[in-house]
This record gives structure tokens, C-alpha cells and sequence, in this order.
């Protein structure tokens, strides 16, 4: 007698196995054929798109239940670029850096009017100089020697230096 898989209380005798095998791979091969007729086709992949060469991120517009846009985002009907002259009041933040295509790096802001966008490293350098001195700086962490060893101090103005 074998023990079926999965039933503990259902034994067949040995010589029904190979019939109960072959019964059971005929009804799974039957469902696979009644489910690859029913399967959509694949949608082709959509391609990725550049950046425009201002920097703008543009967002993807909604869709309705037919495919077709319903929303239009202003970013995508308006090409909106950045203020000539100095960025730093016009910038909200700086959200990261990034390596790009040719591992330059990026950084990506957010302006004021709640456009985002990417730009090389040497143009934000130029352009908004103390937003990207003040970026880098929430990063480091100063380390002090005293007899206790050393000690990581979060912020600076902890160190109590010159009282």
C-alpha cells in the first residue's frame, strides 16, 4: 500500500499508483492547455524616455480605463525651465545625488513652485553654491578626541568649543 502525498488517511494499493500518476498528469496537462487559451497577450514594454535637456522631470499623465490619457499634468504641456542667474531662493531642496549614464554625478532638486529636476554636479556647484555647501554638510559627522576616546558629535555646535 503507498500513501497518497498530502493524505494521511487515503491508501491505494501499489500496482493503482502508476494509473492514479498518469490519470493526474493527463488533467494537469489538460487545465494547462484550457489556461494558455485563456492568457492575455503581452503588452509590449514601454520604452524609457531621456530627460529633456533642461533637467525637467516630467510626470506620466493618468489614464483612464481605456488606455487613454483623461489628466494632463502642467509638466508635461509646459516646458518649464530654470531661472537664469542664481538658484539658491528659488530652490526648496536638494532630495539626492546620483550617478547618471556616464557616472557624472546628479543631483536632484525640488523648486519652490514644486517642479523637480536633475543637474549635473558642475551646474548646481555654479548656480547654487551655499544649498549644496549646506547639503553636504548635513552629511558629516565630527569626530572629537577627548580621555574617554573619541566621540562622534551629531552637531556641531555641541562641541562647546573655546568655553
Amino acid at each position: 500500500m503507498t500513501e497518497l502525498r498530502g493524505s494521511a488517511t487515503h491508501w491505494e494499493p501499489r500496482e493503482d499508483v502508476p494509473d492514479l500518476l498518469q490519470e493526474y498528469l493527463e488533467k494537469v496537462e489538460r487545465a494547462k492547455k484550457v489556461t494558455k487559451g485563456r492568457r492575455k497577450e503581452k503588452t509590449p514594454q514601454k520604452q524609457v524616455k531621456s530627460l529633456p535637456s533642461n533637467g525637467a522631470i516630467l510626470r506620466r499623465s493618468r489614464q483612464n480605463r481605456n488606455g487613454k490619457p483623461s489628466v494632463t499634468s502642467c509638466a508635461t504641456t509646459k516646458t518649464w525651465k530654470p531661472p537664469s542667474g542664481s538658484w539658491e531662493e528659488e530652490i526648496d531642496s536638494i532630495d539626492a545625488c546620483g550617478y547618471g549614464e556616464n557616472n557624472e554625478i546628479i543631483v536632484y532638486l525640488t523648486w519652490r513652485n514644486g517642479q523637480k529636476t536633475r543637474h549635473d554636479t558642475s551646474v548646481a556647484y555654479k548656480k547654487c553654491p551655499q544649498k549644496m555647501l549646506k547639503y553636504y554638510h548635513s552629511f558629516i559627522r565630527i569626530a572629537v578626541a577627548d580621555s574617554n576616546g573619541i566621540t562622534c558629535v551629531e552637531n556641531p555646535s555641541d562641541l562647546n568649543v573655546g568655553e
